[in-house]
């Protein structure tokens, strides 16, 4: 009998390890929604994928395509640092970050542009596998995050007429969709005209009457919408008819979080529809034979809308014992009937009358003429010369001594030497030197060292004569007749 030796039996435990060939799947939730210009986290419910064979938290996402208007970030701090990656745009994340809700998607490119959607490609993968591309769908929620831009032009309006602010005057650009409401606001009211609600065309008169009798409250413009504007209100400026050259208005614009303001000007076309009128009318007395400057003391006009050298005397008859004159240059120019004169030429004492009448006549004189700004004409003004006559009287002299210091000279003034005849025509009075001084001479101020034999009263007045003490002697006085 053989006997068989038995050997102890060994339990040996093997460990079969899966096999990693199964590729993660991806799944889309809930529409994602973000407000725009703001960021929203993505959450489980708007992404999700899974993998029979790999741990959920290392599941890893990749973007394939990143969004058009916008970045995804993940706000978790990098290992070792404190500091959140806000801002830092990023092309892959962990399922991990998104259960915690560190994955944002940020609505960043929205100026200008008015997004409503936007979309990324991204897959998930395990390291190994990968998902299909799957798309997320972003719903972009509008905001009013654009502030409207205010177009406004300035604009020329005649003289007491109207201007309608049309689109090519105020327009506003206002890129948020949907469309704000756009509200205008009066700022500052024009100082010379006012803005209407255009509501009777370009009837001035009626506006006028309406403004006038307080029959339309609503007629002054104060405050309007854009879609009134559009839909058949029409803005006027109307002109309050003065003389103004230039005016200004300001608006607001709101869209009910931004306001941008401007200030439009206006330039006045100026209408000569004022008349000229008189505003000084006396009258002068000339001696015969004497000259006389009409000044604007005697003979002013006045127009409210013309400029004094645009306001012209058209004489329609000039003066018959004498002549009116004009001076151009250094010359005295004769005026005729048809001639004429402007304000200016008056205020600058251009404009004269000469008497040529005959010694003795007291016959006044007088000429006519008619106001004119080159579109308005007055009726015919006459104006009245009086004529003094000029008989000559006994002549009065009046002396007085004169102090000169040794070696200087003195002039002949009026206080010291002045005669009158009752003419009041001081040229014609002359002094002739009978007994010349003996210890000086009489000469003229203009022509030192040459002695003279007379001169007259005009002179005296001029102050163009004078005395020059000459002698070495030590003479008190000194004398001449």
């Amino acid at each position: 009998m053989t006997l068989q030796k038995s050997f102890p039996l060994y339990d040996i435990n093997i460990t079969i390890s899966p096999v990693d060939n199964q590729p993660p799947s991806i799944a889309t939730g809930v529409m994602f929604v973000v407000e725009e210009g703001s960021a929203a986290a993505i959450t489980i419910n708007h992404l999700y994928a899974t993998d029979l064979d790999t741990n959920a938290d290392d599941i890893q996402f990749v973007l394939a395509s990143p969004p058009q208007f916008g970045y995804i970030e993940n706000i978790l701090p990098s290992p070792g640092f404190e500091k959140s990656n806000m801002g830092i745009s990023i092309a892959s994340f962990q399922l991990k970050n998104v259960k915690a809700q560190h994955i944002n998607y940020v609505q960043s490119r929205h100026r200008r542009i008015e997004p409503t959607t936007d979309q990324f490609m991204l897959y998930a993968t395990d390291g190994k596998h990968h998902s299909m591309e799957t798309p997320f769908y972003v719903l972009i929620n509008p905001t009013n995050d654009e502030v409207p831009e205010l177009i406004a032009r300035n604009i020329t309006v005649q003289e007491g007429q109207m201007k309608e602010l049309d689109p090519s005057v105020i327009n506003v650009i206002d890129l948020d969709v949907p469309q704000d409401t756009l509200m205008f606001t009066v700022l500052q009211q024009p100082q010379h005209g006012l803005l209407v609600n255009g509501m009777y065309g370009n009837d001035i008169l009626r506006y006028k009457h309406a403004i006038n009798g307080h029959q339309h409250h609503e007629l002054p413009a104060h405050g309007f919408s854009m879609e009134l504007l559009k839909n058949g209100m029409r803005l006027m400026y109307m002109h309050d008819d003065s003389d103004s050259l230039a005016d200004a208005f300001s608006i607001q614009l709101s869209d009910g979080k931004h306001k941008v303001s401007k200030t439009i000007s206006v330039e006045v076309i100026p209408v000569n529809d004022e008349k000229p009128v008189l505003s000084k009318k006396g009258k002068i007395e000339v001696n015969m034979g004497e000259a006389q400057i009409i000044s604007s003391a005697v003979l002013s006009a006045e127009d409210k809308d013309t400029p004094r050298d645009h306001i012209y005397y058209l004489f329609e008859r000039v003066t018959e014992n004498g002549h009116l004159q004009l001076k151009v240059g250094h010359d005295w120019v004769v005026l005729q009937s048809g001639m004429k004169c402007t304000q200016e030429d008056i205020d600058m004492n251009f404009v004269r009358y000469v008497h040529t009448g005959a010694i003795g006549s007291k016959k006044d004189d007088s000429f006519m003429f008619h106001l004119w700004d080159g579109d308005n004409r007055s009726p015919v003004v006459v104006f009245s010369i009086s004529i003094k006559g000029m008989e000559k009287g006994n002549i009065a002299v009046f002396m007085k001594p004169l102090t000169v210091l040794k070696g200087d000279r003195g002039h002949l003034m009026t206080d010291v030497l002045l005669a009158v005849d009752g003419t009041e025509k001081p040229e014609e009075l002359l002094y002739v030197i009978t007994s010349p001084p003996q210890y000086g001479q009489i000469e003229y101020v203009r022509y030192p060292g040459v002695p003279i034999t007379s001169f007259s009263q005009m002179d005296v007045a001029g102050q163009a004569v004078c005395y020059v003490h000459k002698s070495k002697a030590a003479a008190p006085k000194d004398m001449f007749r």
